[in-house]
């Protein structure tokens, strides 16, 4: 079960942001859609990291905590491979069918975007990082899909910011953790550190900028939505500040390891929600 990297499938929790964020009605059938829309994504998102891992293999075995993935150490056989894509593949075909076809329309855009980027562009700066933030920007579309929800402007702006502003933390911290002899990727050699930080301030400007423009229009007087600005600010400000110092490559083992990040984002989701269906 390693090789499907099944920690890596709490990002397909972004598929309900979409429809709280709606007020989508709590009922068994939104949340048997819901469920079913999370495990395509599970699906899919694990064929994408078999399929990167494949073509990394001989990096990551050079890396000091990605040398003991399956694929890597040598201990899945290509057949044993075979058999995880296939059984995956139609996991995603079956639970999909009645879905919406605009749903589905966005996971096979998802699964070109990360095969496109597996194998061909992800040696090319900049064009590499639009490609991974298109990842987590999908997931969030997928669950707008699934309902046929109408998507606000604010929405796709905090979305896309937000997107670029986690995986330009992601770079930043994967080439200051990184030997200058091995770095993880070989895209990190044309990434300088005061570049990246540049980009980091960029898009947490135009994140936090964007969601208080939101908070504040959103039908005014909504007092939960408002006070959720504070707690969105003090998650950003500290991912910002892990920036500065990293203790792990990926932002999303700090988001869930480090408790006053995880307590303010989990708070500031209560409070857009409460805001949203009790108004």
């Amino acid at each position: 079960m390693k090789v499907l990297r099944v920690k890596q499938w709490l990002k397909n929790f972004l598929l309900f942001i979409a429809p709280i964020s709606a007020a989508v009605e709590v009922s068994l059938s939104s949340i048997y859609v819901a469920s079913r829309g999370f495990i395509v994504f599970c699906a899919v998102s694990s064929i994408g990291y078999i399929a990167n891992d494949w073509t990394d293999r001989k990096r990551d075995r050079l890396h000091h905590t990605k040398r003991n993935r399956p694929i890597a150490n040598g201990s899945v056989s290509t057949k044993q491979l075979t058999g995880y894509v296939v059984t995956l593949i139609l996991i995603g075909v079956v639970v999909s069918l009645y879905l919406s076809m605009s749903f589905k329309l966005i996971v096979f855009t998802y699964l070109c975007n990360t095969f496109l980027y597996s194998f061909y562009f992800k040696h090319y700066p900049i064009i590499e990082m639009i490609m991974v933030s298109l990842g987590f920007f999908l997931r969030l579309l997928a669950g707008a899909a699934l309902f046929d929800l109408e998507i606000s402007e604010w929405f796709y702006l905090i979305s896309i910011f937000g997107s670029l502003f986690i995986v330009a933390i992601k770079r930043n911290n994967e080439v200051k953790l990184s030997s200058n002899k091995h770095f993880t990727r070989e895209v990190l050699r044309f990434y300088t550190v005061g570049f990246l930080e540049s980009l980091i301030s960029v898009f947490l400007t135009l994140t936090i900028m964007t969601y208080c423009l939101w908070a504040l229009s959103y039908k005014s007087g909504n007092v939960p939505i408002s006070i959720s600005i504070i707690t969105f600010l003090i998650s950003m400000l500290n991912l910002f500040f892990q920036s500065v110092i990293p203790i792990t490559e990926a932002p999303e083992d700090f988001i869930f390891g480090d408790r006053l990040t995880r307590f303010s984002l989990l708070t500031t989701f209560a409070l857009v929600s409460v805001g949203i269906y009790l108004e």
